[in-house]
């Protein structure tokens, strides 16, 4: 099999329900507090979306499959929160993954040694 021919994880989409390359999809993570961001490399439980559909982000939400896979109670304030930052993504058509988390909740803040 040549590198070409091999694919990374594959994950599952929770508005169209279809298995697809990580890389095209996007991580929801939550943190116990219920706190959400977009993240690859967030610690706890994550949630995939496609990154270039609207309509997935909307289903996900509605249809509370976002709450129920990440097993932990999340506000409809953040949940409203998240799903603004996306949307401004996509109207940006913002494929950069840190790109999206800056949409979404604001720049990065670095940490300095003081």
């Amino acid at each position: 099999m040549s590198r070409a021919e091999r694919r990374g994880p594959i994950r599952t989409c929770l508005g169209c329900r279809r298995a697809r390359d990580q890389r095209e999809l996007l991580r929801i993570a939550a943190s116990t507090s219920g706190a959400l961001c977009v993240s690859r490399d967030a610690l706890g439980r994550g949630a995939w979306l496609c990154v270039d559909s609207r309509s997935c982000i909307e289903r996900g939400v509605t249809r509370r499959a976002l709450v129920r896979a990440l097993r932990v109670d999340v506000t409809d304030a953040a949940v409203n929160t998240l799903r603004e930052g996306l949307f401004v993504a996509l109207s940006a058509d913002v494929r950069d993954y840190g790109a999206v988390h800056e949409a979404a909740h604001g720049p990065r803040h670095q940490m300095t040694k003081g």
